[in-house]
């Protein structure tokens, strides 16, 4: 979860995104998954419009599964 927590650009309700964390028992695949699709969202012009004001809770992505969502293309 800390790794998670460290590569995630919105540093709020730590424990609500923890409750979500445990409830989802992710194995090394999918925690490779997660941080990976992290990485990538947090290049993209959604994540970076407007200071990042569209950026999810931690929670709220991790519930939503957002790890799976298709972004737009970033540039470069």
């Amino acid at each position: 979860f800390e790794y998670f927590w460290d590569s995630y650009p919105k540093k709020v309700a730590k424990q609500s995104a923890l409750k979500v964390w445990m409830k989802l028992k992710p194995n090394d695949e999918l925690v490779d998954t997660i941080i990976k699709a992290v990485e990538k969202q947090k290049r993209s012009e959604t994540w970076k419009k407007d200071g990042g004001q569209f950026i999810p809770q931690p929670a709220t992505w991790l519930n939503g599964h957002r790890w799976a969502d298709q972004i737009e293309r970033i540039p470069g």
